[in-house]
């Protein structure tokens, strides 16, 4: 149905506490193998993050859920993309909050988080796929996993036989390795309320933006119609350059 379309497909198996809408992880499972077995396996990448070390979600944690959900997703994917969560002000208040009930969140140990680079690492390489990290600081790991790209040229080109720009994205962050690209999502839209997300400042202002959601506008909420300014004309340069 959507010719030259790839997914990223986030899948974990978080406490409520830090996912609290979130499908469980063995329905989440099933929907991915049945994407995966419609448009391809190497169309659906599996994402793994952000990854919230705390004293519920420790390097223990991690560790065997990866190996549970590397093992579920053999066959169904060749890539995944990892990656540790940033305290952007958005989400550290609500991250913060999680200690009035108890439950601590901290930056790992040094032997702790090579363990799970590690354990990833072998886990992602027994059952066939690929794992890189997203947006991390050079060094990561130790150069364990190497850096990926979300807007990859090199997978639109093996994929899809297209040749398209080969330009870093300017508006992302510098350890980012994206390609230039257009975003058409809106922040505040989600109603998943998961406590780490920095796309969400407010889940109530997500409520009512998903309440104007119209599936014939041409806009993500409400209806929003494009006019051409007299005063001022933009142009789009091609990403296929």
């Amino acid at each position: 149905m959507y010719p030259g379309t790839y997914f990223f497909y986030t899948l974990m198996n978080n406490p409520r506490e830090l996912d609290p809408k979130s499908p469980n992880h063995e329905k989440n499972i099933e929907t991915f193998h049945a994407l995966s077995d419609q448009i391809g396996r190497e169309k659906v990448i599996w994402r793994y993050d952000p990854i919230v070390f705390s004293s519920i979600t420790n390097a223990d944690f991690h560790g065997s859920a990866f190996q549970r959900l590397a093992k579920a997703l053999r066959g169904h994917t060749q890539r995944c993309i990892i990656s540790v969560v940033d305290m952007y002000r958005k989400a550290s208040r609500r991250l913060r909050n999680l200690e009035k009930g108890g439950i601590h969140i901290h930056e790992p140990r040094a032997e702790e988080f090579d363990w799970l680079m590690k354990t990833m690492n072998a886990a992602a390489e027994e059952n066939k796929m690929a794992i890189q990290s997203c947006a991390e600081e050079q060094g990561f790991c130790s150069g364990k996993i190497p850096p990926g790209k979300c807007i990859d040229d090199k997978l639109i080109q093996n994929v899809f036989g297209l040749d398209t720009t080969h330009r870093k994205d300017p508006s992302q962050r510098p350890d980012c390795g994206c390609v230039a690209s257009r975003d058409i999502g809106m922040y505040d839209t989600c109603r998943f309320g998961c406590v780490y997300c920095y796309a969400t400042a407010s889940f109530e202002r997500a409520r009512e933006r998903y309440a104007e959601h119209d599936p014939i506008s041409p806009s993500l909420t409400g209806r929003y119609e494009a006019t051409v300014s007299k005063k001022k004309k933009t142009s789009q340069r091609s990403l296929f350059e």
